[in-house]
């Protein structure tokens, strides 16, 4: 009938969804006294509370003088305080050879006890609740679990609950089989979902190994937080009190901090505040100061309300900053508003129990295990997003640095290009002068001027050919082929010589034998460039006498190794391997990309291991490949 009476509209929009699921649980939800079994007739279900410590029989004689409250139909919270929770049932079962018990369907009722009173006497005595150990209670059973007088007579139970938790009261009746369906349905639902958190916890924290992005640590974080105050709520951590805090409150507010802390620091880094909007991360640390003050007000029972408040404003406050982000470009916010916005609307909703809003129901029950599996899905995805944007954002870096090493190496390209230029011009300049004066000043054969013209073409053509060679080779191109190591260095070597002689610079090559790579020799070409040039610049700086660059090509058992060094003194970073990094360099005037660059394309391209390391008077840089991984 609800469902008929909404009109899907285009202004049909959340909070008709929240209003949608809040009836639909209502529907299911819990009657304070449910009675599985015939044979079970429960004739009287009251309660009181007291502030005082009365004994059993005080608390039995007190319901048989004073008017008490009749519970009511649904299993509703009775709200936050320290007060000690009496019910008096009064029953009587017809079949008496068969085993029935009591259930307490809260799942966070600390301490309790059953007293059984026969013709005004205390028959029996027992204890349980979710403090304590299954094997310490009365009944060794997961759920708190009273066992019913097993005689066909009227019976008074006095039922003693106390606990730092929200009241309900939530009781089932019945034999172990009939009550096992409702824990079956929440035990099995909890575990697949801790299931699905291990699965995907062991993924995001072999991700975080990897990419060291304290995005992953904290989503791991929060959804541990989140997990096992689920597994507080339900009691499935109660066979483990032996190893951990026993007091349940302590316990769900531990993960509750652990749980907001972890998804407040994965908002800022999966938002990445920090660097698009400071002043909203300086203002969110602060208020995640005011939380955990609020947290502890609870904990010393100064004020709970408040704190579940704060718990709901915590959650909303992330959701508006999703959406600022969002707002302000950073596309990876819509999932993360997905993601984390769903999650919190079954967190939410679950929360309207504690606050007497909603009663208590099976499906409310498992409202936390929907929102972690729903946030553990939902934020996997929204990581694989940010991944994917953030290999994007890197090969448009790489691409950049590329672009800038090439720049770079535009200066030595020009200052070949004159070197290569200076005496074609020459001899060009020679014989147009030459031709010049003969035309004024004398006679000259026809033979001559066209003997002239073809010099002259010819050195044109020189200098042409010397373009095209140095535009080759810092051409764009994807193409990959088979070429020879030998023949890329030894365009290197031509490439640099008129800039080595120029600076008295020695180069000694020697190859024991030809390899052959497959890949884009334009970019090998690139990558052994800039370690020369380095090693250039490096002798320049140093004004070191004899300045020599030496260059090894040979082979070794599981392939061949390219060794360049230099009498330039050494590299006097540290660590040394620091010298591979983008930006960072030990010259003056470096930018520190040539050698970043060096790395990534020898790695990512030809699957080569690159390492320096200070020999004799200079550096030794080897660049090492492996037999697989190339072709000879």
């Amino acid at each position: 009938m609800i469902l008929k009476n909404i009109e899907f509209t285009e202004e049909f929009d959340i909070s008709k969804i929240i209003l949608l699921l809040f009836f639909w649980l209502s529907s299911y939800a819990f009657e304070a006294v449910e009675v599985l079994n015939p044979d079970i007739h429960i004739e009287k279900s009251l309660y009181f509370t007291t502030d005082k410590n009365l004994s059993a029989y005080e608390a039995y004689e007190f319901s048989k003088n004073e008017k008490l409250t009749p519970l009511p139909k649904e299993a509703l919270s009775f709200g936050f305080d320290n007060k000690t929770y009496w019910y008096m049932f009064e029953i009587t079962i017809t079949n008496p050879k068969k085993d029935y018990f009591l259930d307490l369907k809260h799942t966070v009722d600390e301490f309790a006890w059953l007293y059984t009173f026969e013709d005004e006497k205390l028959i029996r005595t027992q204890e349980s609740g979710y403090a304590l150990a299954p094997k310490h209670r009365s009944v060794n059973s997961i759920p708190v679990r009273f066992e019913l007088h097993d005689i066909n007579t009227t019976v008074c139970y006095l039922l003693k609950v106390q606990s730092n938790n929200t009241q309900y009261a939530a009781f089932s009746f019945g034999s172990s089989d009939s009550l096992a369906y409702h824990w079956h349905i929440l035990y099995s639902i909890t575990l697949i979902t801790f299931g699905v958190f291990l699965a995907l916890s062991l993924y995001n924290a072999f991700l975080y190994i990897v990419i060291r992005d304290k995005t992953y640590l904290f989503y791991i974080v929060y959804t541990f937080g989140l997990m096992f105050y689920t597994l507080t709520d339900t009691g499935l951590l109660a066979p483990f009190y032996f190893f951990i805090q026993s007091d349940i409150n302590t316990n769900l507010v531990f993960f509750k901090v652990i749980e907001l802390t972890g998804l407040l620091f994965f908002s800022i880094y999966f938002l990445d505040l920090r660097n698009k909007n400071p002043s909203l991360y300086r203002y969110l640390l602060l208020f995640f100061i005011i939380f955990i003050a609020v947290l502890v007000l609870y904990m010393l029972d100064i004020t709970k309300f408040l704190a579940v408040v704060f718990i709901y404003i915590t959650t909303y406050l992330l959701i508006i900053i999703g959406f600022v982000s969002y707002y302000k470009g950073y596309k990876p916010a819509l999932f993360y508003i997905i993601a984390t916005g769903g999650g919190l609307i079954f967190i939410n909703i679950f929360f309207l129990m504690p606050l007497g809003v909603m009663p208590l129901n099976l499906i409310g029950l498992n409202l936390l295990n929907f929102a972690i599996i729903w946030d553990m899905i939902a934020l996997s995805l929204a990581l694989a997003y940010r991944i994917k944007l953030l290999q994007k954002e890197n090969q448009d870096k790489e691409r950049i640095l590329l672009l800038q090493s090439r720049q770079n190496s535009f200066g030595e390209l020009s200052g070949n290009i004159a070197h290569q230029w200076r005496t074609p011009l020459a001899a060009l300049a020679s014989v147009l002068v030459n031709l010049e004066a003969k035309l004024k000043y004398s006679q000259i054969q026809k033979e001559d001027i066209i003997s002239s013209l073809q010099r002259s073409l010819n050195l044109l053509k020189h200098l042409s050919d010397t373009v095209e060679t140095f535009q080759a080779l810092f051409q764009n191109t994807h193409t990959k082929e088979i070429f020879s190591v030998d023949d890329e260095i030894k365009k290197i070597l031509a490439f640099t010589k008129e800039s080595m002689q120029h600076n008295n610079i020695t180069i000694n090559y020697n190859s024991t034998d030809d390899f052959k790579l497959h890949g884009n020799s334009k970019e090998f070409f690139q990558a052994i460039l800039n370690i020369i040039l380095n090693a250039k610049d490096v002798l320049i700086d140093s004004s070191m006498q004899n300045p020599t660059i030496s260059i090894l090509l040979q082979r070794f058992q599981d392939g061949f190794t390219l060794d360049i060094s230099d009498n330039g003194g050494g590299i006097t970073l540290k660590p040394i391997d620091s010298i591979f990094d983008s930006y960072v360099t030990s010259k003056d005037h470096g930018i520190g990309i040539g050698l970043f660059i060096t790395k990534m394309i020898l790695e990512k391209k030809f699957n080569a291991t690159i390492k320096a390391k200070n020999k004799d008077k200079g550096a030794l840089f080897s660049v090492i490949f492996i037999k697989n991984d190339f072709r000879f």
